[in-house]
């Protein structure tokens, strides 16, 4: 099964995330492994749970992970339920109106673009991250806009693939390799453009999160939790299984 197969840890890379942002301390309190970016738009949704609820948060992981199954689950909350829900059907139409959007342009059928678009949502990489709450689907969003733009003859689309492959460097940072693409194309101004993009994406949003000062306690986290080879081996499954997962509708 993909989904509810673990029912403590089911949607938890989400709504710990959401917790672990309250009081916009994520890596003093909290050392989570997430870019700022990636804490910036967590934060921003925590700011939408009701201070009732957000006030009886924990304020440590253990804590957290503790309440799991628990009458006190953040993911029995009514407003964090419905934050995600949202958050997944947004991307879920995003996704669907940007495949349409390609294959539209290469003359085919609206109807079949809009049916690949949702069969390409449900891969099981998608799936996945669905389960585990993890915004890798949104990293392969904005790879995939990437991928259908940055050849484009409209100069305003060009932009927008640099900073659609800004954005998701700056929510998983290994994004940034399809920056060699542009290399191969000889656009080096795209690349050049893709990497201020890039370092902007990093560095502005940590003035939300403490200041610039928590770069090197994030660096220090992800270093540190990468020595778990096993599972980061799992991760980087799902996360590349969400972002090749679709190939085909890129080619």
């Amino acid at each position: 099964m993909v989904f509810f197969s673990d029912e403590l840890d089911t949607g938890m890379d989400f709504f710990n995330s959401l917790a672990e942002t309250h009081g916009a301390d994520p890596y003093g309190k909290f050392h989570t492994l997430y870019t700022p970016l990636c804490n910036l738009f967590f934060l921003i949704l925590q700011m939408m749970v009701p201070v009732t609820v957000s006030s009886l948060w924990p304020d440590t992981h253990y804590e957290m992970t503790g309440l799991r199954q628990t009458g006190n689950d953040i993911r029995k909350e009514q407003s964090c339920l419905l934050i995600y829900m949202c958050y997944l059907v947004c991307l879920t139409f995003l996704w669907i109106v940007l495949v349409s959007y390609k294959y539209h342009r290469e003359h085919v059928g609206g109807i079949c673009g809009t049916v690949i678009g949702g069969l390409s949502f449900l891969c099981h990489g998608n799936l996945a991250a669905i389960e585990r709450g993890n915004v890798v689907n949104m990293t392969a969003f904005f790879v995939m806009a990437f991928l259908f733009m940055f050849r484009s003859d409209r100069r305003i689309l060009r932009e927008l693939s640099y900073v659609c492959l800004a954005i998701a460097a700056g929510l998983r940072l290994y994004p940034a390799l399809y920056g060699i693409l542009l290399i191969f194309d000889r656009d080096l101004s795209g690349a050049a453009k893709s990497v201020l993009y890039g370092i902007a994406v990093v560095i502005l949003p940590t003035f939300a999160l403490g200041g610039i000062g928590v770069l090197p306690e994030f660096i220090h986290q992800l270093i540190a939790f990468n020595t778990g080879s096993e599972i980061m081996y799992r991760m980087y499954c799902m996360s590349l299984k969400a972002l090749f997962g679709c190939g085909i509708i890129v080619r």
